[in-house]
């Protein structure tokens, strides 16, 4: 029997809902934290339990979990999210999926945002040279952002092929780092590890890498411009013509 199309909304049972307090949780890390926690408040809206079956990170970094599973009509919960902040710095940003029988999202993406204070900056991050390169030293840049000075202690080359000696341009605030190859001729990618004084663990140690890379190809040779004329296939002996 066909009914009409008000008579079926009325008659279908009451749809479950999570409605959540926000989906991107834009929040600034303390520099002395090595994890860091954003919590997601919901509420089900709806007249339906809602079941949820998986909670899934995008990154190994990252931990989820909902306060329970399960949730009534008009019962509010908790999604709490960690992330390990290792050596991120900057904003970083990473998904969550809720999955559940919310038939209005049975897959809802949230979303850390996170912001990580840099206590120092390296520049260049990578310093490269070219395979066959005339190999000499590259030097990379260190300072100090915050107000607190960290003394750099010592840098080191992970690779023998390079060498890499610091200088103190500014006792706690600015460094260089002079980096030689002692040859250009095969491919190489290495790192130099930069030690500090600094008293959080998370800030002591860092990396600045270096490579050497073989170059890009020739580009194609041109195309000739339009009513140019076009080189002969064969040069013409003895001055005769080319044949065609």
């Amino acid at each position: 029997m066909w009914l009409p199309a008000v008579v079926l909304a009325t008659a279908l049972p009451g749809r479950g809902g999570l409605v959540f307090d926000r989906e991107v949780a834009s929040e600034t890390a303390a520099p002395s934290e090595e994890t860091h926690e954003s919590k997601f408040h919901f509420k089900n809206t709806g007249t339906k339990p809602v079941a949820i079956s998986e909670v899934q990170s995008t990154c190994g970094c990252l931990g989820a979990a909902t306060d329970k599973m399960l949730y009534q009509p008009g019962e509010s919960g908790t999604l709490s999210a960690t992330i390990k902040l290792g050596t991120f710095e900057g904003e970083v940003i990473k998904s969550i999926y809720l999955i559940s029988d919310d038939v209005e999202a049975p897959k809802r993406q949230l979303q850390m945002k996170i912001t990580i204070p840099k206590l120092m900056e390296v520049s260049p991050e990578v310093t490269t040279w070219a395979v066959g390169e005339e190999a000499k030293p590259k030097k990379l840049t260190i300072k100090v952002l915050r107000d607190e000075p960290i003394v750099v202690t010592s840098v080191s080359s992970t690779r023998d092929a390079f060498t890499a000696e610091l200088v103190e341009l500014e006792k706690g605030r600015a460094y260089e780092v002079i980096m030689t190859p002692k040859t250009t001729a095969e491919p190489t990618l290495g790192a130099v590890k930069i030690e500090t004084d600094c008293e959080l663990s998370r800030y002591r140690n860092r990396l600045a890498f270096f490579n050497v890379v073989r170059p890009r190809r020739a580009a194609a040779a041109a195309v000739p411009a339009p009513g140019a004329a076009a080189a002969p296939a064969t040069a013409p002996a003895n001055g005769g013509t080319p044949a065609r």
